[in-house]
């Protein structure tokens, strides 16, 4: 619960002190409160952990780095260029290990918890499916 609450707190601040993040559609009053939550923390680990940074606020692969990249970060709405699978847990798997074995920039995060890269997941599956 505490976990929840302060991933909440952080998520609305961060929101208020950075007005380019993309709104969450009204849909997201409509979920399950355990969905909104893990949809909430992993819109606020994606920003926190730097991912929004290379793919970009919406998933694009346009992020201020990404023109320094190669090859460059993945768009996630293309979901047959994902390497490991485009599922939920296919993509907290990549979270854990990275893309270093490919040439890509993407970076290992072993000490991110299974619990954060499926809230990472399930924000990168929002993004994909509402962000077009």
């Amino acid at each position: 619960m505490r976990r929840t609450s302060f991933a909440l707190f952080l998520m609305l601040f961060l929101a208020a002190c950075s007005p380019q993040r993309p709104q969450m559609p009204a849909a997201l009053a409509a979920m399950p409160q355990a969905e909104r939550d893990e949809l909430l923390q992993g819109r606020s680990l994606y920003h926190i952990r730097g991912c929004a940074a290379c793919h970009g606020i919406a998933g694009h692969g346009n992020g201020d780095r990404a023109s320094r990249l190669v090859p460059p970060p993945m768009d996630f709405r293309l979901t047959n260029a994902y390497l490991q699978g485009s599922s939920q847990e296919a993509m907290a798997a990549t979270i854990r290990t990275g893309l270093t074995n490919v040439k890509s920039a993407m970076p290992k995060n072993p000490f991110l918890s299974l619990e954060e890269r499926m809230a990472i997941s399930r924000y990168i599956i929002h993004m994909r499916e509402n962000y077009k």
